[in-house]
């Protein structure tokens, strides 16, 4: 069996698939595309975060989260988008580090190369932030940065 791709394991963290290793690209952008289900910000967010919510709301405002639980309706294509970005940057570093508890300290910890933010607040907030950590993660991956 060959290595799952990011996509593959960023399924698999997402919980979109019972078998992410058969995943088609095309049903995972479909998946994304008609909105994640406000479930999945919960299991995300409990593996990141064990002990704490505060993830959830930095993904999606908290009233708008309770609203899509209370209401059965999927996230909008643009949230759905966010949790993905998270969860892309949360298996990158899992990934360099192979372990999450030195992951899950990397992302929630204040960095200098970030102006004293955390990782995941910049990964969540933008995609060019997204990228800009993704970049940090790879640096670090490759030794080329703190």
């Amino acid at each position: 069996m060959t290595e799952p791709t990011p996509t593959v394991d960023v399924a698999r963290i997402l919980g979109l698939q019972r078998r992410p290793e058969a995943l088609d690209p095309m049903e995972y952008i479909k998946q994304l595309e008609d909105g994640l289900k406000p479930e999945t910000v919960a299991r995300f967010v409990r593996a990141i975060t064990p002990d704490s919510s505060e993830l959830a709301y930095l993904l999606i405002p908290k009233a708008t989260l309770a609203r899509r639980v209370r209401d059965h309706k999927k996230l909008t294509t643009d949230e759905s988008a966010r949790v993905v970005r998270a969860a892309k940057i949360w298996d990158h570093a899992v990934r360099i580090w192979k372990s999450r508890d030195t992951a899950r300290e990397f992302l929630l910890r204040p960095h200098p190369m970030l102006a004293g933010r955390k990782p995941i607040e910049v990964a969540i907030a933008t995609e060019v932030g997204a990228a800009y950590v993704d970049n940090l993660l790879g640096g670090i991956e490759f030794s080329t940065a703190p």
